[in-house]
């Protein structure tokens, strides 16, 4: 008898195998033994055999199938996409036709926490915004909203990527009832879903104190005669509801439950979500500054204010070590920051992860001695941007609220002039390419497409005077993450900077950004100060230029004093956009010749190895 024929094999991409804090431990492995690896993935690929090929429709039915998960199965629920109006979708865990058929599943501790008895379905009335819709830099709000295991809870997450911030919305669907949890400034999101959900937000709750963006408690509150809460160790200058350790906010049949996990900061809360009153596991924690995904909350940002990062730490291993991991592997987290947070230093991109896996893969949560703990957790911190403490400082206080309708205004050329004569700055917010054909001559180049927030807090005082140059039609969205770190004294736009950069021809200057070998010729022609603007953990992980100096771009501000004015500078990051703005920076402050290095480290380090 002759063989069988082979069979016909088709393939089908699947979804991502690693998540992104296995990702990072597998990257830290690998680059102790390469150190010129500089990431890592892997995705699943599906393999069909069938004795013919596949036709056109047979094709696209089983690609279909590979998406729609079986009853003990899930599907990847970040495929958002940021839209004009602000909305992230990814999908809904609904269970509301099950109880209606009867089959949804009894309440039991194993049926409330097990993510496999949920079924994912897009959200009705909100399909999924198109791909041409994202706005660059994470101006926009990605949500995601879920209804767990047949509850009554509505629990929906915000997430902010140009400052790595979560906040959410808790309601309990019978009542109506809801609370607001670590709201950012702008708080028109949480008031429309709960209009539209007919719900009544009665309390708006801070994990902390935050230092990284003014949260949107008074503006919650104005708005809807919510009562303000705070850790019992928290003292504010407004009225507030102290939240003590065991204490619960009843909504209904949703339950949320305050543990105190001081550390990040003394008043630190975390809050633990219950479906049902008498459930023995929670749904989730919202563990605020506390843990990250992949991390834990730093202990050093209030060392300059009375508590020590050494204290600090031995409170958050006790938070941490036997609090937190002492909840079920099954409870989810949702911490208040991803990836890109300066209040950590090894933070995930996932926005939710679970105990048990924070168990297993987080650095900071393996068993170890207090003393260890604290060493582990303070070294290799980023440096914090200037603006921290004043955030936090204002958060304790009644400072002014901001209006929903919120605008600047955009100038007249007299206007700009004016203010440039009385001392505003200038913020260019266009991209670093843009910026170096044609700058005005003084202004600071931070552009709308990063982390640009953050990055402002980092090279301008909270109080200057600031007139914007955006790409047009960014103007309100620029001026509103000025807004979200506290930055209010925007004085308006120049509408046209064309006409105004014509107008002022004599102050308009170009940049200079060179490449490897531009950069190499200039460094064997003439002394050169090389800067190295990276957070300190990322040169320890990789090398430098040789004779390069480290100076984190949030210290640069004030340790620019320790550089020659009249001496060339070229300054360098990891890819390019830090070491633009800190250009920029030191071009402010009246240094004659400077220039970043295009492709930053990254292009170096390949020049080299070619």
């Amino acid at each position: 008898m002759g063989a069988s024929p082979a069979p016909v094999l088709t393939s089908f991409e699947g979804g991502r195998a690693l998540s992104d804090f296995r990702a990072v431990g597998l990257l830290r492995r690998l680059r102790d033994r390469v150190p010129t690896i500089t990431g890592v993935t892997a995705r699943h690929v599906h393999w069909v055999a069938s004795a013919t090929p596949l036709d056109a429709d047979t094709h696209t039915r089983v690609a279909q199938m590979r998406h729609q998960p079986d009853h003990a199965g899930r599907q990847d629920n970040d495929q958002g996409a940021c839209s004009r109006g602000g909305r992230w979708l990814t999908q809904e865990i609904d269970q509301r036709r099950d109880r209606q058929d009867g089959t949804a599943p009894a309440k039991t501790a194993q049926s409330q926490s097990d993510e496999q008895t949920h079924r994912y379905d897009p959200k009705p009335g909100h399909p999924i915004p198109s791909l041409d819709d994202v706005t660059p830099g994470g101006i926009f709000v990605r949500r995601f909203q879920a209804n767990p295991s047949g509850a009554h809870v509505i629990f929906t997450q915000y997430y902010l990527d140009c400052l790595s911030q979560a906040s959410y919305l808790i309601a309990d669907e019978g009542t109506g009832q809801a609370i607001v949890v670590d709201p950012r400034r702008d708080v028109e999101d949480y008031l429309a879903d709960a209009q539209e959900r007919g719900l009544q937000i009665v309390g708006v709750i801070d994990t902390h104190f935050h230092a990284d963006f003014i949260a949107g408690h008074h503006e919650v509150a104005k708005a809807t005669g919510a009562w303000i809460g705070f850790g019992e160790a928290a003292n504010a200058d407004f009225p507030i509801r102290k939240l003590a350790d065991g204490e619960r906010i009843s909504l209904g049949e949703v339950t949320l439950e305050v543990m105190a996990t001081p550390g990040h900061t003394p008043e630190s809360i975390s809050i633990l979500v219950y479906e049902h009153a008498d459930d023995e596991v929670a749904y989730g924690v919202l563990t605020g500054d506390a843990l990250f995904i992949g991390d834990v909350g730093r202990p050093d940002l209030l060392a300059s204010v009375g508590v020590t990062a050494d204290e600090l730490g031995r409170m958050l291993y006790d938070s941490v070590q036997r609090k937190l991991m002492s909840l079920p592997d099954q409870v989810r987290v949702f911490p208040a920051h991803g990836a890109g947070s300066a209040c950590g230093k090894n933070l995930s991109t996932e926005k939710q992860s679970t105990i048990g896996e924070q168990r297993r893969f987080n650095y900071a949560c393996q068993p170890m001695s207090e003393e260890k703990f604290v060493a582990v957790v303070t070294e290799g911190q980023p440096s914090a941007p200037a603006y921290f403490i004043y955030n936090a400082t204002l958060n304790k206080q009644q400072h002014g609220i901001r209006d929903l309708d919120s605008t600047v205004p955009a100038l007249s050329f007299a206007e700009v002039d004016q203010a440039r004569a009385a001392g505003a700055a200038i913020h260019d917010a266009r991209s670093a390419q843009e910026f170096s054909t044609s700058y005005l001559m003084g202004s600071i180049n931070v552009p709308s497409d990063g982390r640009m927030a953050e990055t402002v807090g980092m090279v301008l005082e909270p109080t200057t005077p600031v007139v914007l140059i955006a790409p047009e039609g960014q103007e309100q969205e620029v001026a509103m993450r000025f807004a979200r770190i506290g930055f209010d004294n925007v004085l308006g736009y120049i509408e046209d900077p064309e006409g105004y950069f014509l107008a002022h021809q004599d102050q308009v200057r170009r940049a200079s950004r060179l490449t490897v070998q531009q950069a190499r010729e200039a460094m064997a022609d003439h002394p050169v100060q090389v800067i190295d603007i990276r957070n300190p953990g990322e040169v320890s992980a990789s090398a430098m230029i040789p004779g390069a100096r480290n100076i984190p771009l949030a210290e640069l501000a004030r340790r620019s004093s320790e550089l020659d004015p009249n001496t060339p500078v070229l300054l360098n990051c990891a890819g390019g956009w830090r070491s633009s703005v800190g250009a920029s920076l030191l071009r402010s402050k009246g240094f004659v010749d400077v220039s970043d290095l295009l492709g930053g480290y990254g292009a170096w380090e390949q020049a080299e190895s070619a």
